[in-house]
């Protein structure tokens, strides 16, 4: 465990390498005095991950391209890709938790 930038407990671990695909389980558990906590993840894909940013231009979807609705309506076809959007937020200060 981690401490971050307001003294708040943060979780991190490092993973031996997987195989890419899944579905896993991920399992952690941690004890602190008489306390023991455990936090179990479930469909977790491992793979490349795409972290996008970036100004106004992130804002343009694919249902808004040219042939998005042919692209929208193939999606199915991916399952396994995982689409997360963070809400906008301005801050000076770290953050450690996001808004989706």
């Amino acid at each position: 465990m981690i401490t971050d930038t307001r003294g708040l407990d943060v979780w991190k671990i490092i993973l031996d390498p997987y195989q890419a695909g899944g579905p896993y389980v991920i399992t952690a558990t941690s004890i602190a005095g008489n306390e023991r906590k455990t936090v179990t993840l479930s469909d977790v894909y491992f793979g490349d991950v795409w972290l996008c940013g970036g100004q106004s231009n992130m804002q343009f979807t694919v249902d808004m391209s040219y042939t998005g609705e042919e692209e929208t309506t193939m999606a199915s076809n991916y399952p396994h890709i995982r689409l997360f959007t963070v809400q906008r937020y301005f801050t000076n200060e770290t953050v450690s938790e996001l808004e989706p």
